[in-house]
């Protein structure tokens, strides 16, 4: 039965708004397990999938045995790299001379939760965290009875898992979900883990600036050569195997994008996609990997343009959506718990609507969803740590309003709207490493304000004070120890930050970049 269906019949939950506390009420969904076969993962998930087996032993080591995964949707090979499979969540069967088609290497110090450690003709383990010293970490492991967690262990040491150390390559699972921060932004993540911000330079191009090491501090602008004719905010997408790309738009309503040579190089020169947009641009990479933009037509459709394939060639034109509906602003485009794109859009009446992929990689619903609402903002969307989306946006008076799918891909709650007002621009909201959203706005003066969750899925804190100047809406970055990072334009055109002193604490004072 289609979602849209699902959606009519959904029945709506109680939403209790109180001296500005937002209390949402999270699905019956086990939180760890939202992914489909084949589909983007988030870090957390794949870690909660390796722990299961831990928890719940699949039977001996035996490479002719199978046992199912949390979810029971497919039996999984009892050795390592059936392990690796079934905390990936994969479709296929893979063993340690294959693993390599679905991830790619990555230094050894930029390794996170969920990523592997491989040697091809032996052994594979799935890396957990680091220490504190950087140096020892925890990792999974099912080279022999039990499935356990091991460590800490230097990653220094002789052997690794009893096998030598340096038969062992650093790799990255092509569809992990690092973290959805939002759709359009100006931050991206090297593969090496440092932070990169494009931005327009005001005279038709665009420069970039870069952390010199992770959790660092920046390089000097760069400008990158050739002026494009660019118009409004860059963004930054990634390829499949870890590149980022830079689109933007140009002032006579063509699209244009940019991407670097090797992960972590130098950039190609501007490619032009066409098109005829008048927004800023949405993108997002398929379950594949391969990665769709979308934008505003003049007449107010929503148009969009993808990879054939992962790293490859643009689809042969533009596909725009059909509909008796005229939308304004920006899209935003999300991932659903399975995988599929689901793309939201404001209308000149103030609603928000959305159609999603009717499978991973696939064509869209042939109908538009109306959400409803009365929104005066562009919608942001982010992901819940159980995989259901939550849309954000403000209302005429500068309320932020929000609604969530009661489960992973399923029916839609009502908006519920907080009490405090005053709010300008667009929100930004990010899932942080803690499981909690942080939700991020300006108001008229400038000043950048945050409510969070108080637990994964469940209730908002109050308004908190981070301060700035904004004259542009707050665009959120994520560093690779986990701190958040807020940038913006004064209303000079300086590009200005703030970042955290730890995970889910305290914002520093702003301060130009």
């Amino acid at each position: 039965m289609i979602r849209l269906f699902r959606r009519l019949l959904g029945l709506l939950a109680v939403t209790a708004v109180a001296a500005g506390l937002l209390v949402t009420v999270s699905g019956s969904a086990q939180a760890a397990f939202a992914s489909g076969i084949d589909g983007w993962i988030t870090r957390a998930e794949v870690i909660e999938r390796a722990q299961y087996w831990v928890d719940h032993q699949p039977g001996p080591y035996n490479q002719g045995g199978f046992s199912p995964g949390p979810t029971g949707d497919r039996n999984y090979r009892r050795d390592c790299s059936g392990y690796v499979d079934m905390a990936w969540h994969l479709g296929s069967d893979n063993w340690t001379g294959n693993l390599s088609q679905v991830s790619y290497s990555i230094n050894r110090q930029d390794l996170l939760p969920g990523d592997i450690l491989l040697d091809t003709a032996n052994h594979v383990i799935l890396f957990n965290a680091w220490e504190a010293d950087h140096t020892r970490f925890t990792y999974y492991s099912f080279g022999a009875d039990p499935v356990k967690k091991v460590g800490p262990v230097s990653i220094n040491a002789a052997t690794i898992d009893d096998w030598p150390n340096g038969n062992f390559e650093a790799r990255r699972y092509n569809r992990i979900m690092d973290n959805q921060l939002t759709a359009r932004r100006h931050v991206g993540m090297n593969a090496n883990q440092t932070m990169e911000f494009v931005d327009n330079d005001g005279s038709g191009g665009v420069r970039t600036k870069w952390q010199d090491n992770p959790n660092s501090t920046w390089h000097d602008w760069y400008q990158l050569p050739g002026a494009a004719g660019v118009t409004g905010a860059p963004v930054l997408g990634r390829n499949a195997n870890g590149t980022q790309e830079i689109f933007a738009r140009t002032a006579s309503g063509q699209v244009v994008s940019r991407w670097q040579l090797d992960r972590n190089g130098a950039w190609h020169d501007w490619y032009n996609h066409g098109g005829n947009v008048a927004s800023e641009l949405a993108v997002a990479a398929n379950a594949n990997g391969s990665q769709q933009i979308f934008a505003r037509t003049p007449d107010g459709r929503i148009t969009t343009r993808w990879q054939d394939n992962p790293n490859s060639t643009w689809h042969d034109g533009w596909l725009t959506f059909d509909g008796d509906v005229t939308f304004v602003g920006n899209p935003a485009v999300s991932h659903n718990a399975d995988g599929t794109l689901e793309v939201f859009a404001r209308t000149n009446t103030g609603h928000v609507m959305s159609r999603w992929q009717v499978a991973p990689n696939s064509t869209f619903t042939t109908s538009w969803y109306d959400h409803g609402g009365d929104v005066a903002s562009d919608p942001v969307v982010g992901l819940n740590q159980d995989g259901r989306q939550e849309i954000f946006a403000l209302t005429a008076d500068g309320r932020l309003t929000t609604r969530w799918q009661d489960n992973p891909n399923s029916t839609w709650h009502a908006w519920s709207t907080f009490e405090r007002g005053g709010f300008v621009g667009d929100p930004a909201v990010a899932l942080c490493r803690n499981g909690n959203l942080e939700l991020f706005v300006r108001d008229a003066a400038g000043t950048v304000w945050n409510i969070h969750q108080l637990k994964p899925n469940s209730v908002f804190s109050d308004w908190t004070e981070v301060g700035g100047t904004l004259a542009t809406n707050p665009v959120l970055g994520e560093n690779r120890d986990g701190r958040l990072e807020i940038f913006g334009k004064t209303a000079s055109g300086t590009v200005t930050h703030a970042f955290q002193s730890g995970i889910a604490s305290a914002f520093g004072t702003f301060r130009d970049l």
